[in-house]
């Protein structure tokens, strides 16, 4: 068994094959053999009674019998027929079992009749027997011969046993080179087969297929994104339980298998994809009724197409986890800036101190603490949300840095938000404020100045900053394919000569209790 384990496919295939062809053969070979001496036996049986129901009906036999013609007509037939037939022992006896032809060195007339079995022939019936001679052991026959209604006479031909031998051994050798033929070509066959299904593997062993499939399908069941495949005729063939999810599909995915593509989700494009031999990666579509980023790609094998492959992800998932990715990226820059101007301030109170300047240092500090407590109070009463609030606590720090003087409008007000929408709020808000932080031509003494309001089914944002030929800018037309994704409206108006104020308008979902907990917000 453990020999066993350690061979290849390939020699797995090569041994089981050849044990079935050795097994098959083993068991054959014995019943061929019974049947071809069988069938030899009884087609020497059957040849013998033949030539002698003939010579029985033959005229010259009839005349000898009767005396009509002398007996050396007999013997010319009789060795005539010895020669055409290719047998040895061919006779005629009359009714007393004296012969009519003189076989070898035996005299005519000579009795040869002494076996009870072979009087058989004499009371009319046909009789085959075996007799051990002087010229070794023969099988012979027996057929009476008639004038008219009246027997006159027995017909005998008999074939000799090495005759019949040397026959079955010829079958026999010609068998076995059969035999040894069937068995090398089975070896072969195996050989080359064995070979085919190694290729077919690509020279992969069972275990390792077993192992690799094993991990797809773990791999499949885990990866967060749906996975479909077809084959070269649309065909479904492979479905994960992500797309079943995404896509709201019933049953077990094995029931979607051998679905026509299109015919089960339209729109797929998984036959465009295999027609024009081209990839289309997050490309926005709806498939099974929902809004998804697909990517497509054409599957080779060889050089051959063998199908497509489709992977999508659910779009408002996408887009929920972009907006935490920038939600967090804006807390990480905004800690940084805090950070970077909490250190300046440090080593602005330590050079102080070491120079002994402390009227300065007090009047510093003083600076410093009422700064920051009016930036405080002026973001925490009129923008209650915490996420907003400290997001923008954070871009004033950055502001800072970049030495821009932005500031909060003193009529803006914003209650609490839901949490998705705080998110969404503050990516729309943070796309803006970077890209006019980043403007380079932006006035160096202008103010940027955000005034954030709430009315009636909406919550508006505005800011208004110095800059010229913004329309220029790359980045605010990203800004509005942002805002158009979220559901939000962005409007752009020069007020005047230098100005330049953006309006982004949302839609409010609804208000949160601001009683609420809010210990997860920053999550």
């Amino acid at each position: 068994m453990k020999l066993w384990k350690r061979l290849s496919l390939q020699g797995r295939i090569l041994v089981l094959a050849i044990t079935v062809v050795l097994v098959v053969l083993a068991v054959l070979t014995p019943v061929l053999f019974k049947v071809l001496g069988e069938g030899a036996r009884s087609h020497a049986e059957y040849q013998a009674v033949t030539l002698a129901r003939i010579l029985a009906k033959e005229e010259v036999v009839r005349d000898a019998l009767l005396g009509v013609r002398p007996s050396a007509v007999l013997e010319e037939h009789i060795e005539s027929m010895k020669d055409t037939a290719k047998v040895k022992i061919v006779n005629v006896f009359d009714m007393e079992g004296k012969r009519l032809y003189r076989p070898e060195d035996a005299p005519v007339g000579k009795r040869a009749i002494d076996s009870e079995e072979k009087k058989k022939a004499w009371r009319g019936e046909m009789h085959v027997a075996t007799f051990e001679g002087s010229g070794g052991r023969t099988l012979r026959a027996y057929v009476p011969v008639y004038d008219g209604e009246r027997q006159i006479g027995v017909a005998l031909v008999g074939i000799l046993r090495e005759d019949l031998t040397e026959s079955l051994a010829a079958t026999y050798r010609a068998l076995c080179w059969a035999l040894l033929a069937g068995l090398s070509f089975g070896v072969l066959a195996a050989w080359g087969m064995a070979r085919h299904v190694k290729k077919i593997m690509w020279g992969m062993e069972p275990e390792t297929i077993a192992r690799q499939l094993a991990q797809r399908n773990a791999i499949l069941a885990s990866v967060r994104a749906g996975v479909m495949s077809v084959d070269e005729q649309g065909k479904i063939t492979l479905v994960n339980d992500e797309a079943m999810r995404i896509l709201s599909l019933s049953g077990d995915a094995q029931e979607w298998y051998g679905k026509r593509i299109e015919a089960s989700l339209p729109g797929a494009g998984l036959l465009e994809v295999m027609e024009l031999g081209q990839s289309m990666a997050d490309t926005q579509m709806q498939l099974g009724g929902k809004n998804v980023l697909a990517s497509r790609t054409p599957l080779l094998l060889e050089g051959r197409l063998i199908g497509a492959l489709l992977t999508f992800y659910d779009k408002g998932e996408v887009e929920r986890l972009a907006e935490e990715l920038t939600g967090v990226h804006s807390y990480i820059e905004a800690l940084r800036a805090r950070a970077h101007e909490f250190m300046n301030r440090l080593h602005v109170i330590w050079g102080m101190v070491q120079l002994q300047r402390y009227d300065a240092l007090e009047e510093y500090v003083r600076f410093v603490v009422e700064s920051n407590q009016r930036e405080l109070e002026d973001v925490g009463v009129k923008i209650m949300d915490p996420l907003v609030s400290g997001f923008l606590l954070g871009k004033m720090s950055q502001a800072r840095e970049r030495k821009v003087s932005f500031f909060l409008h003193p009529d803006s007000e914003l209650r609490v938000l839901t949490e998705v929408m705080a998110r969404q709020w503050i990516a729309l808000l943070d796309a803006l404020l970077m890209e006019v932080f980043a403007l380079p031509e932006r006035e160096a003494m202008g103010d940027v100045v955000l005034a954030l309001w709430a009315d009636e089914g909406y919550v508006a944002a505005e800011l208004d900053f110095s800059a010229r030929n913004v329309e220029r800018s790359d980045g605010l037309l990203r800004l509005t394919v942002l805002a158009e994704t979220r559901g939000a409206t962005l409007q752009r108006r020069r007020p005047s000569e230098g100005r330049e104020r953006i309006t982004i308008t949302m839609p409010l979902q609804e208000w949160r209790d601001e009683n609420d907990s809010c210990d997860d917000c920053g999550r």
